[in-house]
C-alpha cells in the first residue's frame, strides 16, 4: 500500500515539509499510520476484505508521508561534514527496522494462530486426521483456512478461519502500538521549523 502511494505522497511530504517543516508531515503521517493499523486490526476477523480497503488507504498514505521528512529532519541535525556517515546511519537503521518489524510481526501471527487453533482443536474433540491436515499447512507453507476447508467439517473450518483472523488482529494491532510510540518520539524529537528571519539571516550590508 505505501509503495503503491509513494510516487504522488513523497512529492507532497516534500512540499509540505519546505513550507512548514518537518515536523508536520512526520507527526501527520505517524498519526495516519496507527489509524490505519487500527482500523486493519478492528475488521481483520471479518470476512469482507472490502471493509480493510479504508485502512489500508489510509496506512498507504501515512507511511510516505513521514519516512522522507524524518529521514530529511535527522539530517539536517547533523553538520554538512558528516551527512554521509548520517545518511548511511539512517538507511542501516531502516533495513534493520524493517527486517526486525517483519519478524517480529511474522512471529505474533504464527504464535498466536497457533495458540488460538490448538484451543479450537480442544473444543472441538477434532479427529486425528483432520488435525494432521491443519497441522501440516501449519506448518508448512499452505493456508491453515482452506486445510480447514478441505476436512468439511463446518465447526472446524470457522475456528481456524476465526484463528487466522485472530492472529492478523493482533499483528496489526501490535503495529499501531509500535507506531504510536513513534508518533510520541516525533513529537518530542522533531523540531519545529525556526522562523524564516532566524533561519535565514538577512546578509550584512558593506558600509
Amino acid at each position: 500500500a505505501a509503495l503503491a502511494f509513494a510516487p504522488v505522497v513523497n512529492p507532497l511530504a516534500g512540499v509540505i515539509a519546505d513550507r512548514w517543516g518537518a515536523r508536520l508531515p512526520v507527526i501527520i503521517g505517524c498519526a495516519l499510520t496507527v489509524a490505519g493499523f487500527v482500523w486493519l486490526g478492528a475488521f481483520a476477523t471479518q470476512d469482507n476484505y472490502w471493509i480493510l480497503v479504508p485502512g489500508f488507504v489510509v496506512y498507504g498514505i501515512g507511511t510516505p508521508l513521514a519516512i522522507n521528512p524524518a529521514v530529511t529532519a535527522s539530517l539536517n541535525e547533523v553538520p554538512g561534514e558528516k551527512r554521509g556517515v548520517a545518511s548511511g546511519l539512517v538507511q542501516t537503521s531502516r533495513q534493520v527496522g524493517a527486517t526486525l518489524g517483519v519478524a517480529i510481526l511474522g512471529a505474533i501471527v504464527i504464535g498466536v494462530e497457533n495458540m488460538r487453533i490448538d484451543k479450537v482443536f480442544g473444543n472441538l474433540s477434532t479427529p486425528e486426521n483432520e488435525r494432521n491436515v491443519v497441522e501440516q499447512a501449519l506448518t508448512g507453507t499452505g493456508d491453515a483456512a482452506d486445510a480447514a476447508r478441505q476436512t468439511g467439517d463446518a465447526a472446524l473450518t470457522d475456528g481456524v478461519v476465526s484463528a487466522v483472523g485472530d492472529a492478523y488482529q493482533a499483528m496489526f494491532y501490535a503495529a499501531a502500538v509500535v507506531m504510536a510510540i513513534g508518533l510520541v518520539v516525533a513529537i518530542w524529537l522533531v523540531k519545529p521549523p525556526l522562523p524564516r528571519d532566524v533561519a535565514e539571516p538577512a546578509a550584512s550590508v558593506e558600509p
